[in-house]
């Protein structure tokens, strides 16, 4: 991440409600689905990696599964999709 990237994006996290004026590469909706998406990440990660209870604790946890895809295999099967 270059020197201006990290400003702006040290800018957005102290101030999450006024962002800074920059050519968008993406909609402020795209930005916070994002946002969503890794803070949820992280959220869940942690959790596995850390569980209240032991006995449930991952020694590693692979995102890339997390995916939607038996999801959309399920829907096309339904719709009859190629």
């Amino acid at each position: 991440m270059n020197g201006r990237h990290k400003e702006l994006t040290e800018e957005c996290h102290r101030n999450p409600g006024k962002r800074p004026i920059m050519a968008a590469f993406a909609s402020y909706t795209t930005l916070d689905g994002w946002r969503l998406s890794i803070r949820s990440t992280i959220v869940l990660t942690e959790e596995l990696l850390n569980p209240k209870n032991p006995l449930e604790k991952y020694d590693f946890v692979l995102t890339a599964k997390w995916n939607q895809d038996a999801l959309e295999v399920y829907i096309c099967k339904k719709k009859k999709c190629k």
